[in-house]
């Protein structure tokens, strides 16, 4: 029977889940597309590289196997995340400079991990999982004007977070440890659009009173995650591997003629593969690879039609934005290598750095740009560091830093008056609490 201090702290658990939920939709952003490069101040401090190598109670974010190898703990962490995007839009005779005036956003994680016994874990986990946010206070006239004229502010901003209670088994011992993870999720996205005017004339849109300026609208779903994580050679060597399923979400009704096939947004699968060596006592290196797949949603992967956009609804009506077909963000599938170490100086003190890479998300960007100016997800190189210290046996710091390199794609649209130069970089610091017993 559950004594009163146990009630307790559920009770304090419950609360601290709805706070912290609540929290999470003042706005989450990502990185790699629109995905965070890792979770937990372990992954990121080693640049998401997390699949084979886990030691906090968020580690179900990314291997729920993970789960197994960490204890009874909690962690809870902020993340203070930095993008700074802008736009070029140049010719002969003029240049045009627009910068997004939303700059510092904040993603708020937590997990608790809790051993039923030796072989048997439970645990939720609470995540910022990714998303995408821009505010031009200038209207982007220079780019949009040739087939509508715009508003300012220009911009959109998308949240997506995720609840998950996660279940790991573990058998083995010695040599061979082999641990069997699930996590079904709950997911749930915020979104609004301002200053696309131009997207809803000039018959570009099939619903063109859905396309902007309708406020905050909101969408749910369900997916899962499942994974495996082995150790062998007494806990020297370290492999796993994880999927995301796609999570299948209610329509955006507000913004139906905006994403393709009447406002759907479906967050894309993912799965992820790594291994993790001790290279001494206290060195250890991981590399990671990791696979997005924004071709399997319509609204991220269908590419620019290939006519100019005022004669879409004549030459392409089955591409207008919210169509089945519709005009989407034209992103690929995403590949990403992962490389991480850390290091244990004592048994207070834990440095990691790492350094990640994705393939981009064109496999040609001509033209695709000018949709893509309200949710540049250009980036590609992640350099990050991070650090653990106990303050106590229970109770521990950490803090992890990452720079995403600046990034520019070019493109000449013909619906652009002039050359579209779309520059990202950006800054992201965690810090958080762990506590084990």
């Amino acid at each position: 029977m559950l004594g009163t201090g146990n009630i307790s702290i559920q009770k304090t658990a419950i609360a601290a889940f709805v706070a912290v939920s609540t929290a999470s939709f003042q706005s989450a952003h990502a990185t790699n597309g629109m995905f965070m490069y890792g979770f937990g101040p372990t992954a990121k401090g080693m640049a998401g590289a997390g699949a084979a190598y886990s030691t906090d109670s968020l580690a179900p974010a990314t291997n729920p196997a993970g789960s197994a190898f960490v204890g009874t703990r909690s962690d809870i962490d902020v993340t203070f995340f930095a993008p700074d995007r802008w736009l070029d839009v140049s010719d002969d005779a003029t240049f045009n400079h627009s910068r997004s005036a939303k700059r510092l956003f904040t993603m708020p994680n937590i997990g608790v991990n809790y051993e039923l016994d030796e072989n048997h874990s439970v645990g939720f986990s609470l995540q910022a999982m990714g998303g995408m946010a821009t505010h031009y206070k200038e209207d982007l006239y220079r780019a949009y004007s040739a087939f509508g004229t715009p508003t300012a502010p220009t911009g959109l901003d998308l949240a997506q977070t995720m609840m998950g209670l996660n279940y790991a088994y573990k058998i083995g011992t010695g040599y061979g440890k082999h641990a069997f993870g699930v996590t079904p999720y709950f997911a749930a996205q915020r979104f609004r659009a301002t200053g696309l005017e131009p997207f809803a004339s000039s018959g570009i849109s099939t619903r063109p009173d859905s396309v902007t300026a309708q406020g905050w609208d909101y969408s749910y779903g369900f997916g899962g995650r499942v994974g495996y994580q082995g150790r062998f050679l007494d806990d020297r060597l370290m492999i796993g591997a994880s999927y995301q399923s796609r999570s299948y979400m209610t329509q955006f009704t507000k913004y139906e003629g905006l994403f393709a096939e009447g406002g759907d947004l479906d967050i894309p699968p993912t799965a992820q593969t790594g291994i993790a060596y001790k290279v001494t006592p206290d060195v250890i290196i991981a590399v990671d690879y990791q696979w997005i797949g924004y071709n399997d949603v319509r609204s991220i992967a269908n590419s620019r039609p290939k006519v100019n956009l005022q004669n879409l609804n004549t030459q392409a009506p089955q591409h207008k934005l919210g169509a089945h077909d519709g005009w989407g963000f034209g992103w690929h599938d995403m590949n990403i290598v992962k490389v991480g170490i850390e290091y244990q100086h004592d048994d207070k003190l834990t440095l990691r750095g790492g350094v990640s890479h994705n393939s981009g998300i064109f496999d040609s960007h001509d033209e695709e740009m000018l949709f893509n100016i309200p949710a540049p997800g250009v980036v590609r190189t992640h350099v990050t560091v991070g650090a653990s210290y106990q303050l106590t046996d229970a109770l521990g710091l950490n803090f992890s830093f990452a720079h995403a390199l600046e990034e520019t794609l070019r493109d000449t649209d013909r619906d652009a008056q002039g050359t579209l130069n779309l520059t990202m970089k950006q800054f992201e610091t965690m810090v958080g609490l762990s506590y084990a017993w």
